[in-house]
């Protein structure tokens, strides 16, 4: 078998995944694994190689099933994740795990819990919990113990489609909790103590030195472009771009890709070969130096698989054995998910193996193919022109469901952005590696390479800017699902193979067309289904439409407030996940400039066909005036519109002025909105935040509707007077303050009203109702299908422990 780490690779996944679909007890696994062992070397001895085989096939399966519960499940009692979200603010003594990140207003720290104090108790403890002050400070480094109170809360998971999942993010780096100080103050430094001797004595001091070399001999985009392509550390990169990396698919420079490892090796490599230092040296060193640089990078999966098989590759070439590049990138695969079976489901590792895998598997077929129209002889072009663009190309067909399935986006000029910029940013790389040999001897000398770098790293900007900002540039798709991506890659493999076997290409066809009558009906099912889908924006409401015929519909944005943008976090990734690129009618339903703001954003990234709002001039204080003037040719008035309807798709939408409104209601121009689909009727009052009804109003209008949406700010008194008027089958709780706050009116009217269904995008994230026009089915968001943390252990079960 000449590739065993691949086939092992393949049985280690499907184990990990088993692991976070399936909860087994470790001591169960681990004797069925025991026992597969055993009956392994058993029939191996025995020389009945079938029956060995498929006792190793289930024991590799098992050790990456029990690796899985191992690293995610059962931790003991007074494990720091069983103390999230408690009533009351704790008290935590622990050490800095890593180097502060310091910010341009905040500081975040890494902490490995040590003990954690409640009223009078103190108990022993552990886990990684993130500690966010709300300043920039240099008083703490790697190591130091502290000691600080606050309260613990869990990291949010994802609470819309196509939103940041920050509780997994921060899970499969074994991160469970989070507190947030508002100052240095309320931190007490207990001890320093120096930590680990290679991070506190090499890592650090070489990481700090060598930003501050680059801080030293350049500035602005250049320095922080270059942080990026040697140690990843994108944070002063601006946002702008950042985006035309991503959108020109060179984005995999700033996260310190597997060829800049190359680079770095290749370079220190030769320098050792040029001094005529010994092969065995030679070799020790480089491989010394891998490791330094894999932490420089904070071990970033990319950095670890290049490292793993460069190591590899450099003792083969020692040993004078040649290594299977497939069985190469396979055993790194392995090594990463043996210590960290989590980064399965990390993005940085998918898109780095899928591309290595693409290198390995798809050019040289490609390359086959290929020989027979372009003779390999002329050797300057296929160097440096058809090879790299060959692998361009095998990334980009591999890595699109990939991209867009986290992204929803494909960028297009991916090929011919790569083959300018890539030797740019290995130049970059080059050059700023003899910066930082030169800067240990002069800082002038070192200078010179920078202002190289420079020209470099201008003509990387220029040509992003260029290649980001043609029309062509990317392609935005919705996410695919889990059946797409296995007919995409089945539909791939089979293509391939056609090429040179064609006697597959009936097989290609036939799968063709199965695929198409595969999908020919759960397309047609939903031809007639609309889905409302009310998006969780915290203080704000937004509400969603999409029929039939894809119109789609804009009820609100949401809020803008402080650095949180509803629209750039909430809107815009979910109708990016959605493949939604027009917006048929955004409907702003009052004048408040968060609102506004917020709506300003998502117009400036979808189509927008009409603007409906009330009345408003535009000169309040706080509202940006550039979007007035964007949409003048599109605004319609709504004060003068009673209803808005779609005939084709019997959607009718009305507006109901508030009847009577309270000094502390959202807006005096707020509007009361019914939604029809067919039978169904929706009443939208979650902009409201108090009110007063006239005796007169006319509650027919709404009354019996299907769904009532409703704001969680009303008073006790208001929510039961809407709830007796309208009479909802179901209601969904939308507009709250604090994210950890207990439940008030909705537990109050669930009590009150036991027949109603109840929902709260503050519990549940977005909730999406999918209506035929006669019934009503509801889908939430938070659904944890995979692993995203421990399981949780009631508080006084833990107190009952310990004591």
């Amino acid at each position: 078998m000449r590739r065993p780490a691949f086939y092992a690779l393949i049985l280690f996944v499907t184990g990990i995944l088993l692991g976070n679909f399936f909860d087994l007890p470790k001591s169960l696994l681990l004797s069925v694994l025991i026992l597969s062992l055993f009956f392994s070397l058993l029939f191996l001895l025995r020389k009945d190689q079938r029956d060995a085989n498929l006792f190793i096939v289930i024991s590799i399966i098992l050790a990456g099933f029990f690796r899985c519960e191992l690293f995610t499940k059962d931790f003991p009692a007074n494990h720091i994740s069983n103390f999230l979200n408690l009533d009351q603010p704790v008290t935590i003594t622990g050490k800095i795990a890593d180097e502060p990140d310091v910010r341009e207003n905040k500081t975040f720290l890494k902490v490995q819990a040590q003990t954690l104090s409640t009223g009078k108790i103190t108990i022993p403890t552990s886990g990684q919990i993130i500690l966010k002050i709300k300043e920039s400070t240099f008083d703490f480094d790697y190591a130091d113990k502290i000691k600080f109170g606050g309260f613990l809360y869990e990291p949010s998971p994802r609470r819309n489609p196509g939103a940041f999942d920050y509780k997994k993010y921060l899970s499969r780096k074994r991160i469970y909790g989070l507190v947030s100080l508002s100052g240095v103050n309320k931190i007490e430094i207990v001890e320093k103590e120096p930590g680990n001797i290679f991070l506190s004595k090499i890592v650090i001091p070489l990481r700090s030195w060598i930003l501050e070399v680059f801080e030293k001999t350049l500035s602005g985009n250049h320095q922080a472009l270059l942080s990026g392509f040697l140690l990843g550390d994108t944070r002063d990169i601006p946002k702008e771009i950042y985006n035309m990396f991503r959108d020109t698919g060179t984005v995999h420079l700033l996260a310190v890709s597997g060829s800049n490892v190359w680079l770095v090796v290749g370079i220190i490599f030769a320098a050792l070969s040029l001094f005529r230092i010994p092969k065995i040296p030679t070799t020790l060193i480089t491989l010394i130096c891998i490791f330094i640089f894999a932490y420089l990078v904070h071990n970033d999966p990319p950095v670890v698989r290049a490292g793993i098989m460069a190591s590899v590759v450099l003792v083969g070439i020692l040993l004078y054995k040649d290594a299977n590049p497939l069985n190469l990138v396979s055993f790194s695969a392995l090594i990463i998910l043996l210590f960290s079976p989590l980064h399965l489901f990390d993005v940085g590792f998918q898109l780095s193996f899928a591309s290595v895998f693409a290198i390995v598997l798809l050019v040289p077929k490609l390359s086959q193919l290929l020989s027979k129209y372009v003779s390999k002889s002329r050797k300057t072009l296929w160097r440096w022109i058809i090879l790299p663009g060959l692998v361009s190309l095998s990334v980009e067909i591999i890595l699109f469901p990939i991209l867009a399935y986290y992204f929803n986006m494909v960028p297009l000029i991916t090929v011919v952005a790569n083959l300018f910029i890539v030797p740019l940013a290995s130049l970059s790389v080059a050059l700023s590696c003899f910066t930082l040999f030169s800067a240990t001897f002069s800082l002038t000398f070192a200078s010179i390479f920078s202002a190289s770098n420079w020209l470099c790293l201008e003509c990387i900007l220029k040509l992003n800017t260029f290649f980001a900002t043609l029309p062509i540039a990317k392609l935005t798709v919705p996410s695919p699902s889990i059946f797409s991506f296995i007919i995409y890659y089945l539909f791939l493999w089979l293509l391939l193979s056609s090429i040179t076997q064609k006697r597959k290409a009936v097989i290609f066809s036939l799968v063709i067309i199965g695929n198409i009558f595969a999908w020919k009906g759960p397309l047609s099912s939903e031809s007639q289904i609309s889905k409302l889908t009310f998006l969780d924006v915290g203080k704000g409401n937004s509400t969603v439409i999409e029929l039939p015929d894809r119109k789609t519909f804009l009820i609100n944005a949401g809020e803008k407030r402080g650095n949180f943008n509803s629209g750039e976090y909430v809107v815009i990734p979910f109708l990016n996940k959605n493949g939604i690129t027009k917006i048929d009618k955004l409907i702003l339903t009052d004048n408040d400039s968060a609102n506004i703001n917020s709506a300003k954003f998502v117009a400036e990234e979808v189509k927008i066909e009409e603007v409906l709002m009330p009345s408003f001039d535009g000169s309040a204080q706080g509202i940006d005036q550039e979007f007035f003037t964007n949409i003048s040719d599109k605004l319609i008035p709504l004060d003068s519109i009673n209803e808005i309807s779609d005939a084709e798709n019997e959607l009718r939408i009305s507006f109901i002025d508030y009847p009577s409104i309270r000094k502390l209601a959202l807006s005096p121009h707020g509007k009361i909105v019914k939604i029809s689909y067919k039978d169904v009727d929706f009443c939208l009052l979650d902009g409201m935040k108090r009110a007063e009804f006239d005796p007169g109003f006319a509650w027919e209008r709404v009354r019996n509707c299907e769904v009532l949406v409703i704001s969680e700010l009303v008073s006790y008194d208001d929510a039961k007077e809407l709830i007796e008027k309208i009479e909802p089958q179901k209601i969904i709780f939308t507009r709250y303050y604090l994210r950890y706050q207990k439940d008030k009116i909705s537990t109050l009217m669930a009590h009150e009203f036991p027949q109603i269904e109840y929902h709260r995008t503050l519990k549940n994230g977005a909730i999406t109702c999918k209506t035929d026009g006669k019934k009503t089915d509801l889908d939430i968001t938070i659904h944890e299908k995979l692993f995203s943390g421990p399981k949780y252990i009631p508080p006084k079960k833990i107190w009952k422990i310990q004591n």
